[in-house]
């Protein structure tokens, strides 16, 4: 462990080191921050006796930020397994010494105590156990230690500065407890008075009362004493007093030390060029504008922050240019940040970010005490891991005396920076300031613009803080960017601000009164009477769009309907009705013409059906969608309609109403076999009667699009489980849980049953079980706390179970670890490496894998449990890919070719797309086949194929246009070819070149499961289809009737991923793609709505997701089962 200040080797203020130090650093001196030596307050006392009451009155007597509470409680001791059942049988003694962990407690508290930073365990008493985070504490000058046995371990009593015991009746102290513990940590009545009289009235007697032997202060009744809170308060006071006297001598010591001294060698003063002097007379220039004075400000922060840049350390790094030359360059060590000291320094960071992009920053705010001059420490963020860091640069503006430099570095030093590790970056010193800093700390280094007197007042951030609402320029002024380098690119310059607003009603002024008064009245009747005028043109206008609607007389009219759509032949090879016509195709002129196009038949009305429908050009095809659902489902938002939070009516559009653009037809029944080569689908429908009919549709072009279902992996008892894949399944898992919280609320469910009731469990970590998890937790936390009793709030629990290591596992590392912190801090438990084995009616049985490599099993009670856990093909899919036989090899899903046709199937008739597809990879196959008929073509043994690099570059070229997805991999053709041309003989034989293609068929993975890459797929087909359309009549004209049209007219299929988003609670994280990603809180979460609200299918759609949002805020959940 690195040595705090305290610890660090003293020197005297003459220079002379003492004996431990020679060979070291000569001249440093020693420098205690404000923290250092903090002031422990102890303050035991019986449970109940008002120690956390009279801790938080001294708090706000003090009225200081700096004085920080810590309970004791957060140091009681992780339980095992027979500990834990005790603890929620109430049979555990956690008023015995030996529950605490008293070597923690004095460990943070010796860290306190020299000024470093603590870690704080957090203990959930809900789950009887120490949580996985903690609480940071730093810099406080007070710390007040509450608890039983806060005076108990003499260790602790040898850091304390005071010792206080607090005394109240034993009765009082039992009915205190009662009130807290059924409060703030859901106890039942019964179980807080068993363990009051088996445990903590005899340890009372036992440990806690022999504390007052060795208290300074006994308070008797509590905050109620106002002569001993009043003589408590008045020593801390004297203590601070004393410590900030001991402060202010110390740096007054350097002060006088610092005069006769030259500046230390890592003093880096920028060299007064003409340029840097010509930039600081435009800066020192009373005369100059904000827009200029920003400006050049900006650009000597960017010289200042380059020169910083040169003493971080750089290690060689080859690299090969454009040209194809070897260049021996350098590149960082390390990651470099920054930490702006507030407010001066953020005046520099614009031109921190100039040089280093994407630098991570931090922030300290140390300001002056008016009364006393002492630099104070108010406010710190500093970035994650700086103390990996290979530099740090520290940024302010100005520094004079040099005490808020001091303060600010120690800070960094206590958080594991090395001082050699630090550079501050100052556009003006004063030379004791600087004097100061080398003096306390001589490794660290210090570039500043120009150094100026001693004591000089933070101009600067009061410039760069000060703007005009608008800036003039005329053209007879100049600006002074004309004074410096003539000749120079023209330098960008701030655009002015608009001098007028424009008036929505009338370009007159308005009427202008004496009275200031007179005129805000005036305005505000105006608005607020224009409002009205706007808001009653809006209602009427609506009314009498609405009355236009009705139809007041009857439409029926004589249609003419085809036989063979009333009674259709049969045929095919069971036989079966053919629908050749259906009702609707001699409704119009149009439906007629439509007769005799190709027929254009889209199995599934999801996402890839209805983005195909939605993009195709009208006239084209003769479309029939044929699903068993008469609905489109918005999905990515079902999770919200499991609560409440959207209708459910948001989330459906009907199929009939999407395809009235193109003029299509809705058959409402389910796909059953395909006849490749007669090309007719077989249907199944149930009739009026019950029974089932079948029968035939034909077409030209077939889309499977029927998505897949949810994947059991083996579990037995997915029966008790509840599933969310349709509207159906959201409104059954809204009625389960609205039941069982009615249920808990009776009278006659015990204890247990109500536990078990509302107990959730969530199998699965991907997006719809974590959003389903997140969903359940808002309601529990913003409604159920509302209008159920609040018993009910302390008895819940939702667990998450997932058999990665990570929730949310195809998602960034970081994001993952970031909605798992915010589950953990919401008290939705996370259950990682896990894996369900069964699940019975009332509990879930799953094994886990511990931290030592074994197998656990547990077995969890559940009221509810939700099964998301992947896909898997549907029993249409599993049936076509048997019939299809060698030419389906992929059990998950049926396998397509780059353009989307379902391998085994005439070329061009059949399509798969979305969730029961997957796109196959077969890269070295396709090009060596290819290379193998070309070779055989030109009398050639392909085993002797010897390819230059010219050759390769036009196989990889092939590669990239037949399979778009390999791209990626094909970037660096020439390196490529050097690392497989194994013999260093300029060419790739057979054997080089199936080993390179092989390695980019490994690099290639499947397509995700997601409505994202189904809605691109159907796009994709629908803007092929259209351009088949119309060249249609060209390869009719040129007789064209064979072969691979689709890669003829349009080109593979290539799919861009543009994000991944998911909704954790209140909060949202978006995966943009490899090591890019978002997290945030509300501002997130309107985002993550505003993507879903734009994507959604219609105008209604998002009228009805926005009223439902609306309504939630307004109203609350529709907590109503139906």
């Amino acid at each position: 462990m690195a040595p705090s200040a305290a610890d660090e080797p003293e020197v005297a203020l003459n220079g002379t080191a003492s004996p431990e130090t020679d060979g070291m650093i000569a001249t440093r001196a020693h420098y205690a921050p404000p923290w250092a030596d903090v002031s422990i307050i102890g303050i035991a006392g019986s449970s109940g006796s008002g120690k956390s009451t009279l801790s938080h009155a001294i708090v706000n007597k003090l009225n200081l930020p700096w004085v920080v509470i810590l309970s004791i409680d957060s140091f009681y001791k992780s339980l095992d397994a027979e500990s834990s059942r005790k603890a929620f049988r109430n049979e555990y003694d956690f008023d015995s010494p030996d529950a605490l962990d008293f070597d923690v407690l004095v460990e943070r508290l010796r860290d306190l105590k020299a000024g470093k930073r603590a870690e704080i365990p957090v203990y959930s008493f809900e789950k009887h156990a120490r949580l996985d985070r903690t609480t940071s504490i730093y810099s406080p000058h007070v710390l007040i230690l509450e608890g039983i046995f806060a005076l108990y371990d003499p260790r602790v009593l040898e850091l304390m500065d005071m010792k206080i015991f607090c005394e109240a009746d034993a009765d009082t102290c039992l009915s205190r407890r009662i009130l807290r513990d059924q409060r703030d940590r859901g106890r039942d009545l019964e179980g807080i008075i068993k363990q009051w009289f088996t445990f903590v009235k005899p340890n009372f007697e036992k440990y806690v009362n022999p504390q007052r032997n060795v208290a300074d202060i006994i308070v008797p009744r509590g905050v109620e004493n106002h002569v001993a809170m009043s003589m408590v308060v008045q020593f801390i006071q004297q203590k601070l007093l004393e410590k900030s006297t001991h402060h202010r001598a110390a740096l007054t010591r350097l002060e006088l030390e610092a005069q006769s001294a030259p500046l230390s060698d890592r003093v880096i003063v920028m060299k007064q060029s003409s340029q840097m002097r010509g930039m600081n007379t435009i800066i020192h220039d009373i005369d100059t504008s904000s827009e200029d004075f920003i400006f050049y400000f900006d650009r000597l922060t960017a010289l200042l922050v380059e020169e910083a840049l040169n003493k971080v350390p750089f290690v060689a790094w080859n690299i090969t240019t454009p040209q194809g030359h070897t260049y021996a360059g350098l590149r960082p060590k390390g990651e470099v940040s920054a930490v702006i000291v507030l407010r001066g320094g953020a005046a520099l960071e614009a031109g921190l970010h100039r040089c280093i992009t994407d630098c991570k920053t931090g922030r300290v705010l140390i300001q002056s005490n008016v009364r006393t001059g002492e630099p104070e420490l108010h406010y710190l963020v500093l970035p994650p891991d700086i103390d990996k860091h290979e530099a740090v640069l520290l940024l302010d503006a100005q520094m004079s005396s040099g005490g808020s430099a001091l303060m600010a570095v120690q800070v960094l030093v206590d958080h594991g920076v090395r001082a050699d590790r630090i550079v501050l970056v100052t556009y003006s010193a004063g030379r004791m300031g600087l004097h100061r800093l080398t003096k306390v700390f001589p490794e660290i280094t210090v570039v500043v613009g120009q150094v100026v007197p001693d004591i000089e007042e933070r101009w600067v951030e009061k410039r760069t803080q000060t703007q005009p609402l608008c800036t003039r320029t005329t053209a007879q002024q100049t600006p002074k960017s004309a004074l410096l380098l003539r000749g120079s690119t023209p330098l960008r310059r701030l655009r002015p601000a608009p001098l007028t607003l424009a008036r929505l009603l009338s370009g007159k002024p308005l009427p202008q009164r004496n009275s200031r008064l007179l005129n805000f009245c005036y305005r505000a009747a105006a608005w607020f009477g224009g409002s009205i005028l706007f808001l009653g043109i809006g209602i009427v206008g609506f009314f009498l769009y609405d009355a236009s609607t009705y139809q007041s007389h009857a439409s029926q009219a004589d249609v003419a309907v085809s036989a063979l759509a009333i009674n259709p032949r049969r045929g095919g090879p069971k036989n079966l009705p053919i629908l050749e016509i259906c009702l609707d195709d001699d409704d119009s002129e149009e439906a007629r013409r439509q007769k005799e196009k190709p027929r254009l038949v889209i199995l599934g009305g999801g996402w890839g059906g209805v983005s195909l429908v939605k993009e195709l050009a009208p006239d084209n095809y003769h479309v029939t969608v044929i699903s068993p659902a008469n609905y489109f489902l918005f999905t990515p938002m079902l999770p919200s309609a499991t609560v409440g939070t959207l209708g459910l009516r948001s989330l459906v559009e009907p199929i009939r109403r999407i395809i009235h653009g193109v003029g299509g037809h809705f058959i409402r029944a389910r796909a059953e076999d395909v006849d490749f080569s007669a090309r007719l689908v077989e249907v199944s429908q149930t009739d009026c009667h019950g029974n089932e009919q079948r029968f035939y549709v034909p077409y030209d072009k077939l889309v499977i699009a029927v998505g897949s279902v949810t994947n059991p992996h083996g579990v037995k008892g997915l029966e008790h489980c509840h599933f969310l894949k349709d509207i159906n399944d959201a409104r059954e898992i809204r009625n389960k849980v609205i039941q069982n919280l009615e249920l808990a609320c009776l009278p006659t469910t015990t204890d247990d049953e109500r536990k078990r009731l509302l107990s959730f469990v969530v199998s699965g970590g991907g997006p719809t079980g974590v959003e389903f998890a997140a969903e359940l937790y808002d309601l529990l936390n913003e409604d159920l706390i509302q209008l159920f009793p609040k018993l009910l709030r302390n008895e819940i629990s939702v667990h998450l179970i997932q058999s990665r290591d990570h929730i949310l596992n195809t998602y960034d590392e970081t994001l993952s670890k970031y909605a798992e912190d915010r589950f953990a801090r919401d008290q939705v438990e996370v259950l990682t490496n896990s894996r369900v084995s069964e699940v019975r009616p009332d509990s879930i049985v799953f094994t886990q894998k511990s931290e030592d490599g074994k197998i656990i099993t547990k077995e969890l009670p559940m009221g509810f449990c939700l099964w998301s856990t992947g896909v898997s093909q549907n029993e249409f899919c599993k049936r076509i890919a048997k019939k299809l036989g060698p030419a389906q090899t992929n059990h998950h899903a049926l396998e397509t070719d780059t353009h989307l046709r379902l391998n085994g199937t005439p070329l061009g008739d059949v399509y798969a797309i979305g969730d029961c597809a997957t796109v196959q990879n077969n890269v070295a196959d396709h090009i060596i086949t290819f290379l193998r008929s070309l070779a055989w073509k030109h009398g050639s043994d392909p085993e002797n194929l010897q390819l230059r690099f010219e050759d390769w570059r036009s196989v990889a070229e092939q590669v990239k246009k037949r399979f778009p997805q390999a791209i990626g991999h094909l970037r660096r053709l020439d390196k490529l070819f050097a690392e497989y041309d194994r013999d260093q003989s300029g060419t790739l034989d057979f054997n080089e070149l199936r080993e390179l293609l092989k390695q980019i068929d490994s690099k290639l993975t499947s397509l995700p499961a997601t409505a994202q890459r189904a809605h691109q797929q159907g796009r994709y087909l629908a803007h092929k289809f259209n351009k088949l359309a119309r060249a249609t009549p060209g390869l009719k004209a040129n007789e064209i009737r064979e072969g691979d049209l689709d890669a003829a007219v349009y080109k593979a299929f290539e799919y861009k991923h543009l994000g991944s988003l998911a909704y954790i609670g209140n909060s949202a994280v978006f995966d943009l793609g490899p090591g890019r990603g978002l997290a945030g809180g509300l501002w997130a979460v309107y985002a993550w709505r505003s993507i879903y609200f734009a994507q959604s299918v219609s105008f209604r759609t998002r009228v009805l997701m926005a009223m439902d949002w609306a309504k939630r805020g307004l109203f609350g959940r529709d907590l109503m089962s139906y």
